[in-house]
């Protein structure tokens, strides 16, 4: 088979890239938080659109990836209520630990009394 005729029968494919990662922690979000997710598929599926309208291959395989990713991220979402106060932010940092100090220390075989002699006088 030539590659021209091989060309010709890839035409028509559709390039697949490889998904985007998925967290695999819960995906909470807000009720405005699913609202964005949702608005995002629709876009995405009106790009899709005039994506296969235009014959445009590399920019449907981008937008098939992110529809698959957003579809699961849709599908994963768990709606919580917003933060009570969502104007105060806590900052948390934490010192790292300070490392030990060594401090040289010479030892000394001698006895104490050797280093500082002490006369005695004789009783007389």
């Amino acid at each position: 088979m030539s590659i021209a005729l091989a060309r010709e029968a890839d035409a028509g494919a559709v390039d697949t890239l490889p998904d985007r990662p998925i967290s695999p922690r819960p995906n909470f979000v807000t009720q405005t938080g699913l609202a964005k997710i949702d608005a995002r598929l629709r876009d995405l599926q009106a790009a899709r659109a005039d994506a296969l309208a235009a014959d445009d291959r590399s920019a449907l395989a981008s937008i098939e990836r992110d529809l698959r990713y957003w579809k699961q991220r849709r599908s994963s979402a768990r709606i919580i209520a917003p933060p009570a106060a969502p104007e105060i932010v806590r900052i948390v940092v934490e010192e790292p630990p300070k490392p030990a100090v060594r401090v040289p220390v010479s030892l000394s075989l001698k006895p104490l009394y050797e280093e500082c002699p002490v006369e005695v006088s004789g009783g007389g």
